[in-house]
């Protein structure tokens, strides 16, 4: 269950944004204030638990982003290739 109280990479409450201690998803005032303060996961509003749900998919989609940079002369390769180009990043369609 620490899993889901605890944030990897993350400075601000999922409430508030105010600053935290960085291991925790909420500051004091906002767990004791909507009723979360030492309360099990189930227990807490589904509203809080879509916050730190939808943050841990963030902190999981910046985890696993990689970005390369790609030599200019293989770009018309790649248009050639099934690639499209969004938005300056090249992507199979």
């Amino acid at each position: 269950m620490l899993g889901l109280i605890r944030s990897t990479n993350n400075s601000g409450c999922v409430i508030c944004g105010k600053s935290k201690p960085s291991r925790f998803w909420f500051c004091k005032p906002c767990s004791v204030q909507w009723g979360v303060y030492r309360k099990p996961y189930k227990s807490w509003p589904s509203w809080i638990r879509f916050l730190i749900n939808d943050k841990m998919k963030e902190n999981y989609r910046n985890r696993n982003a990689v970005e390369i940079s790609v030599d200019p002369d293989i770009i018309e390769y790649l248009v050639g290739e099934d690639f499209v180009s969004r938005d300056g990043y090249f992507t199979r369609i």
